[in-house]
């Protein structure tokens, strides 16, 4: 599945290279099956590659990452990133973390339940994946400037 979101076969073996490169390609594919852009895609696999690699530097496993090591890799990409760029890489490190906690392989307490979205915006998701080939709330929510007006939950 990361064939899907990226074309260079050394990019491909770079993140199977990766400790949790094992747990890449089942990511890619819950990306994929969720309807995720390519774009918005490959910026999760990325986060999910650094935030790899910073708990393999840390000594943390991947299956005992938890909201407290997410909030210290927060920290860490401070100095790092510009704000919008690290709010990006911290989504894209906690979508990854919720699909571990979804395939068990991070316990269900580690990582917040996610909060179910309102009817009414899961009808109008569903509308433009439809008819606009929209992929998901998320993907929605980074591309209009209209619903980034709608506060987070």
């Amino acid at each position: 599945m990361l064939s899907t979101f990226f074309k260079s076969t050394v990019r491909i073996q770079a993140l199977l290279d990766d400790p949790a490169g094992g747990l890449f390609e089942g990511f890619a594919q819950a990306l994929s099956e969720t309807g995720y852009s390519t774009t918005t895609a490959r910026r999760y696999l990325r986060a999910a590659e650094h935030l790899s690699c910073w708990s393999d530097r840390h000594g943390i496993p991947v299956c005992n990452l938890n909201e407290q090591s997410l909030a210290r890799f927060e920290r860490h990409l401070r100095p790092r990133y510009n704000h919008a760029n690290q709010a990006r890489m911290v989504h894209g490190a906690r979508v990854f973390l919720t699909h571990l906690r979804d395939a068990r392989i991070v316990a269900a307490s580690a990582i917040k339940q996610p909060v179910d979205e309102p009817p009414l915006l899961s009808a109008f998701c569903q509308w433009m994946r439809e008819h606009l080939w929209v992929g998901n709330s998320q993907e929605l929510h980074d591309r209009s400037p209209h619903v980034r007006a709608i506060p987070d939950r």
